[in-house]
């Protein structure tokens, strides 16, 4: 799936007057490259993760596998599977 973000991005500037805090959000418009940029990072962030729940997943099977678990722990890793 894809998340569309928005080319314009929040910005606040903070007044610190005694203890009273004042804040003023601004839009400010993002530029094409900067905007690549995100959405690259974005994509490639989400690419890594899958990969790590890939591993994850490898890891779990192996261990239901190949360890001698009680049934509460092969319940727990069947858990962590189907959560992934």
């Amino acid at each position: 799936f894809k998340r569309s973000i928005s080319s314009e991005t929040n910005i606040t500037h903070s007044l610190n007057t005694n203890d009273n805090t004042i804040s003023n959000p601004e839009k400010t418009p993002m530029n094409d490259a900067d905007y690549q940029h995100l959405m690259q990072t974005y994509n490639e962030k989400q690419r890594q993760q899958v990969l790590e729940i890939a591993r994850l997943r490898a890891v779990l099977r192996e261990i239901i596998q190949a360890e001698r678990l009680s049934s509460t722990s092969k319940t727990l890793v069947r858990d962590c599977l189907a959560s992934t």
